[in-house]
């Protein structure tokens, strides 16, 4: 996923919280950077790299601090407060600190493949799934998520060989009435990238296709659109 203005062919970097996560839509049908450089056998052996527990509470705590920072000065707008300064330097401080905290992780785990290698069947998620099924005896399926229309933004257009396009979206009154949260808000505020109906099989085809090719045996799909 990325986000609309950035590099339409690079990920979306730190994306944690819905928030965030709404706004983002589908430009590839494979995996992300970072499950394309996983090079296979790297939590096999016993110089796998390191798993702090604590570390995914930190990131949704540093990100949840961001979350409430932007709500602080959306409703700080509202009420007409002009000099909103002190608001954007405590988001960007607070971003900072969260990329901080993802590149120290990146600085200590294996580089990977080299981008002409990634191909390779020795990288990426198809040996991330040979990976489990080694470790795992017995494992019957491998699930992975995916949202009804690709990412909860959608499809980016022009970055695919499907014609989509942006789509304003309304909410229905039964989840206007029960999900006042950011998320909902961002999702509204982005619309959706809507794939043209008439190309629908041909979507969930070059999705479904590719998964069965690296392992993945079943998909567990978010229909909240």
């Amino acid at each position: 996923m990325n986000l609309d203005g950035q590099n339409p062919n690079e990920d979306a970097k730190n994306l944690i919280l819905g928030g965030t996560q709404m706004i983002a839509r589908l430009h590839r049908f494979d995996e992300c950077e970072k499950f394309r450089k996983y090079k296979g056998g790297s939590m096999l052996g016993p110089d796998s790299p390191p798993f702090n527990p604590k570390k995914p509470k930190m990131l949704i705590s540093k990100a949840i601090e961001i979350e409430f920072a932007e709500k602080a000065l959306n409703k700080a707008a509202q009420f007409g407060i002009i000099d909103l300064s002190q608001y954007d330097d405590q988001i960007e401080k607070s971003k900072r600190e969260l990329d901080e905290m993802f590149g120290r992780e990146g600085k200590n785990s294996s580089k990977g493949c080299a981008n002409s290698s990634c191909k390779s069947k020795n990288f990426g998620l198809k040996a991330f799934t040979r990976d489990l099924r080694t470790n795992f005896k017995g494992l019957d399926d491998i699930y992975i998520s995916h949202v009804l229309c690709g990412a909860w933004g959608g499809v980016r257009p022009g970055t695919t060989h499907l014609a989509s396009k942006i789509v304003p979206c309304k909410l229905s009154p039964g989840l206007g009435g029960t999900m006042d949260d950011l998320a909902v808000v961002k999702i509204v505020e982005g619309s959706i990238g809507l794939v043209h109906l008439d190309q629908a099989e041909d979507f969930y085809d070059s999705i479904y296709s590719y998964l069965s090719t690296i392992g993945i045996t079943r998909v567990k799909v978010d229909v909240i659109h």
